[in-house]
């Protein structure tokens, strides 16, 4: 057989007489010989994986067949445990080769486990199979088992083994010295033919790179002006006409057009870079750059994107980063084509754009980025290959989301260029971590300083239920000088101003998050504003939204300003400038005592009061859960329908109405965005309250159940107070 080497041929003295077991040796010694043929002529590389699911099998059927024969006729006689060990030691064995492939390699394993099964078929075959066999072959005869296993130890004596000792001794050395040399001949003649080969091919290559670089040339030259000019014509006369009154219609076909144009040109850009890159045409230029304004810049060319999908964008680096000589367009580029990335593969939640320095000495700085996000995630097999051009996870990827796979190739080239290297970190459903590092020399200018006497001792609350936002916006404040504190909630917020207050510390600034659960921004600041304080706080709003609605509303209800995300320094900086004769007496405007409530008792006497007889769907899946809001409800003397699904919810508003339905999240049949959905459809459910009680105590969850036509929602845990201040906000809303 061709490239085959029979090192090991098997014959009668391997032969036990059974022909189970003589049957899977021969398997075998089969596969040795496999293994054998591939390290001689080095062709047919077996996968490695398939040689140890061979011996897997090997192991798993013949160990079992052997032992059950040896066990009909030893009958847990002390060779039969003997034997049994030998197994035990050959899996270890093999495990242990298999352990050690990824650090020894192919060919240095298939090595060690042809010796390994060398010495196992001689050793183990003769010394200890053939030996148990010849006391089943004796049996038979009528002698009992110890005079079998003598007549067995007379026939393979010691002097046996010593002589398969000595014999395999002898074989290791013909055996490795046969091989290196059917090797060596194998490759001689390989590389003659090889190089051979080669030189045919050096020839025509050289011709062809030749042509390709003067072809390349040409099409560079002419590739931009032939794109980029009708490029922008369609661009530019997009802008014109959506500056026109138009039609719904027409300004939707014209946003689209745009949309279109915009991402043609992308497109455009990094097929010509990457074109550049490869034609070695990219030259970078070396001019002072201000890395966290670079930052800030590059984060707002994908806010609006970000801001489209409710996504929060955050920027994570000291603001005294430093200034550095570099190219500022090329930088921004290769942060953009991350971002962008970001935003398009997250669906919910965050994406932080981070920068650090690893290290450099009084000339050059080395800087890392990061752009790391909620998304989809990336096997760990598709990774090595996102950095190739033209390359994406998968062809699905290209489809649902758009790309030419261009852009990760852009960055791997340009952190090269700049000394740098490029690498991701990612799972599947765990969101990803895209870095860059580049090496760039220092320049003389200095960053900007933003400490502002004015607000230094100032005490300043951040409120965001995002713990990364949060910790990041207060050292941006403390960056200002001031004495900032943080709470993840609303609830928590109102209690550290009245505690401060009470104190004689009072804050002078609250920045507040917008989107929060129980409480959002806007009722949070009403809550403020309730508050019996000596010294009311100036209170921004912090969003990720741009949207001029939200803005207006904000001031209306009474915020001091409008901080859209990311936050920078900068823009910080200059919003609390304008407030800074409030902020730097440490107070706000002084207001009246507060007028008596108009109910002077708490919420629970005037549910009681105002609406005595509720008509109450509680719709919650959990046992437990159902039996504490009951019991909730019967405090206030209301008697609640309990059902545990939507369907079953569906069933009931079609049957009759209520006043306000409770409605779970998760649930069998049918969950309660769902039945929202249905609810709202049915005569009695189309002004019904809705209010989400669910344990999805996000942001998201939250913006899931107003989507969907709920209208509030509080988490679990569920506090008493909370749920009763809903139902009657929500209920008094009803009835007027």
């Amino acid at each position: 057989m061709p490239n085959q080497l029979e090192i090991f041929p098997w014959d009668e003295n391997f032969e036990t007489g059974i022909d189970e077991i003589d049957a899977q040796h021969r398997n075998l010694v089969r596969l040795l010989n496999v293994l054998v043929g591939h390290l001689a002529f080095q062709s047919g590389a077996p996968e490695i994986d398939k040689v140890f699911e061979e011996l897997k099998a090997y192991t798993a059927y013949h160990f079992q067949a052997e032992e059950r024969i040896w066990h009909d006729y030893f009958l847990n006689d002390p060779w039969e445990e003997w034997h049994r060990k030998a197994h035990g030691d050959f899996i270890s064995k093999v495990q242990e080769l298999r352990a050690q492939e990824a650090e020894k390699g192919l060919d240095a394993t298939l090595e060690e486990i042809v010796s390994f099964l060398t010495h196992w078929l001689a050793m183990h075959i003769i010394e200890s199979d053939k030996r148990m066999a010849k006391v089943v072959h004796a049996l038979p005869s009528g002698v009992s088992l110890e005079q079998a296993k003598e007549m067995a130890n007379q026939e393979m004596s010691g002097a046996t083994r010593v002589l398969i000792g000595t014999v395999m001794g002898m074989y290791d050395k013909l055996a490795s010295r046969t091989i290196q040399m059917t090797r060596e001949i194998a490759r001689r003649i390989s590389a003659e033919q090889e190089l051979r080969q080669a030189q045919i091919d050096l020839v025509r290559l050289r011709d062809e790179a030749i042509a390709a670089n003067v072809a390349k040339s040409a099409f560079l030259a002419n590739m931009s002006h032939e794109i980029r000019t009708p490029m922008n014509a369609i661009v530019g006369l997009t802008h014109l006409l959506r500056r026109k009154s138009n039609p719904p219609d027409q300004a939707d076909k014209l946003d689209k057009i745009a949309g279109a144009a915009e991402h043609l040109l992308g497109v455009i850009n990094d097929i010509l870079d990457i074109s550049k890159i490869e034609a070695d045409k990219l030259a970078l230029e070396k001019r002072p750059v201000d890395l966290y304004a670079l930052l800030t810049r590059s984060a707002g060319m994908v806010v609006d994107q970000a801001q489209a999908k409710h996504l929060e964008l955050i920027i994570d680096a000291k603001p005294d980063l430093g200034i550095v000589m570099g190219d500022e367009t090329r930088i921004g580029q290769a942060l953009i084509n991350y971002l962008g990335n970001a935003v398009k593969f997250t669906e919910r939640g965050t994406i932080i754009l981070r920068a650090s320095v690893l290290g450099g000495d009084a000339d050059r700085v080395t800087v890392r980025f990061d752009v790391e996000d909620t998304g989809i995630g990336i096997p760990k097999e598709q990774q090595a290959r996102l950095f190739n051009a033209f390359e994406q996870a998968e062809s699905s990827t290209a489809r649902q989301y758009g790309g030419t796979g261009l852009g990760l190739a852009i960055n791997r080239r340009l952190a090269a260029l700049m000394g740098g290297e490029v690498g991701v970190e990612s799972a599947p459903g765990r969101g990803s971590l895209f870095w860059m590092t580049a090496c760039f020399p220092r320049s003389r200018n200095f960053a900007p300083s933003y400490e502002t006497p004015a607000l230094q001792g100032v005490r300043a609350l951040v409120v965001d239920d995002n713990p990364v936002t949060l910790l990041i916006h207060t050292q941006l404040l403390q960056r200002l000088g001031m004495e900032a504190d943080s709470r993840g909630c609303g609830r928590t917020a109102l209690d550290a101003l009245a505690r401060a207050d009470a104190a004689g510390q009072p804050y002078g600034l609250v920045a507040l998050d917008l989107t929060m659960p129980v409480m959002d921004g806007f009722e949070t600041l009403a809550r403020i504003r309730q508050l019996p304080l000596r010294r009311q706080p100036e209170v921004v709003l912090v969003t990720a939204s741009g949207d001029p609605a939200i803005i207006e509303d904000a001031h209306t209800a009474g915020f001091a300003d409008v901080l859209i995300k990311p936050v920078s320094i900068a823009g910080l900086h200059t919003c609390l400038r304008s407030h800074l004769s409030v902020l730097a007496k440490g107070t706000g405007p002084v207001p009246a005592a507060p007028a008596p409530a108009a109910d002077g008792d708490d919420v629970l006497e005037r549910l009681q009061r105002r609406h005595p007889a509720a008509r109450v769907l509680l719709v919650e899946d959990n046992l437990i859960n159902q039996e504490v809001v009951s019991i909730l409800l019967e405090e206030i003397g209301w008697q609640a329908d309990v059902v545990d699904n939507g369907e079953q919810a569906c069933q009931r508003v079609a049957a009759q109405a209520y006043d306000l339905i409770l409605m779970d999240m998760q649930m069998p049949v049918m969950d309660g965005l769902a039945a929202t959905r249905a609810i709202r459809k049915l005569p009695n459910g189309d002004g019904v309250p809705i209010v989400a009680m669910t344990a999805n105590a996000f942001s998201e969850d939250r913006e899931k159940c107003l989507a969907a036509g709920m209208n509030d929602f509080v988490a679990k845990p569920v506090r008493p107070e909370t749920l009763f201040e809903i139902m009657l906000k929500w209920l008094d809303q009803a009835r007027a």
